[in-house]
């Protein structure tokens, strides 16, 4: 529960409230999973990864300063590094191809989360969006 508690507040620290918002319905999406029911350690990796999928793109917070946090274990920091799209190294569709490739099952199951939120928030979902996710959903699939 201590970690929880210290990502929740790294989260909130970090994060302006509506990043903070998509941040936690990530997190709620991506552990919303019957699978990982049986298995609360990696569910709560999950609900890091998807509690902080964001913060490198999205914030100054720094992956050195990530990777010096005690309570971000290296699969979830790893997992964070696969999420973070570096835009001017490559473009959307290499970057969802990486994180498949990359066979971290933490990073798939938050870049679906996150996809899914993105998509179902009907204010923000514009066509510009959707060009960018409608062609590399089948990656995630």
């Amino acid at each position: 529960m201590y970690r929880i508690y210290k990502v929740l507040k790294l989260a909130a620290d970090w994060y302006p409230d509506k990043k903070f918002a998509h941040a936690m319905r990530v997190a709620a999406y991506a552990t919303d999973q019957p699978l990982l029911e049986d298995d609360p350690e990696f569910l709560e990796s999950v609900f890091i990864v998807g509690l902080l999928h964001d913060i490198i793109e999205d914030t100054k917070f720094t992956l050195e300063e990530l990777y010096k946090c005690s309570y971000v274990y290296q699969d979830e920091y790893d997992a964070i590094e696969i999420l973070t799209h570096h835009k001017e190294d490559c473009s959307y569709e290499d970057y969802i191809k990486q994180i498949v490739d990359s066979k971290s099952q933490l990073a798939l199951l938050v870049k679906r989360a996150d996809m899914k939120d993105h998509l179902m928030q009907q204010e923000t979902l514009s066509a510009k969006l959707k060009e960018k996710y409608y062609p590399v959903i089948k990656y995630l699939l």
